[in-house]
């Protein structure tokens, strides 16, 4: 079976916005009522969010090296780049988001630690998939792509946790 990576891209893509629009939704009804997402419930939808957003920009980066008319090595060497710069911008942003705002770390519980682990890990991957170590791979990018789909699910299923709990 041959998969066109384009469709795959956006296939993942329409997962990815499916996550981010259901964490928007969340969101959007409950500050329509003060103080109804909890603490709890509020870090999950942001999470929840981000993860979703940041699947979705890493299915639509490929599109611009393509678009120039890169060859096969260079689309993923050069989106493995930028994904990889993505999550670290996410990380870093998202810890001093929680600490400034909030008044509290990042990493306050398992899936927390676990999600961060995963993501530094991805980084790692894409970092050798931009070409020093081997050949850049449409498979270690789609990789990539759908740890970002698992943390956005392991979001999810905070925010379902969080409502279910009382927590919002």
């Amino acid at each position: 079976m041959d998969v066109d990576p384009q469709s795959l891209l956006l296939t993942t893509a329409e997962l990815a916005v499916a996550f981010a629009g259901f964490a928007s939704l969340v969101g959007v009804f409950a500050s329509r009522s003060p103080g109804a997402l909890s603490e709890l419930l509020s870090d999950a939808v942001r999470s929840l969010l981000d993860y979703g957003l940041l699947a979705v920009s890493g299915c639509l980066l490929p599109f611009v090296p393509i678009l120039a008319g890169a060859g096969d090595a260079t689309v993923w060497a050069v989106s493995s780049g930028g994904l990889a710069g993505a999550i670290v911008a996410y990380a870093v942003l998202s810890h001093r988001w929680y600490r400034d705002l909030a008044g509290r770390h990042l990493v306050s519980d398992a899936r927390a630690w676990f999600l961060l682990a995963g993501d530094a890990l991805a980084v790692l991957v894409l970092v050798l998939n931009t070409g020093p170590v081997w050949t850049p791979s449409v498979l270690v990018y789609y990789a990539s792509l759908l740890w970002l789909l698992l943390g956005a699910a392991l979001c999810f299923r905070g925010v379902v946790e969080a409502a279910w709990s009382g927590g919002g």
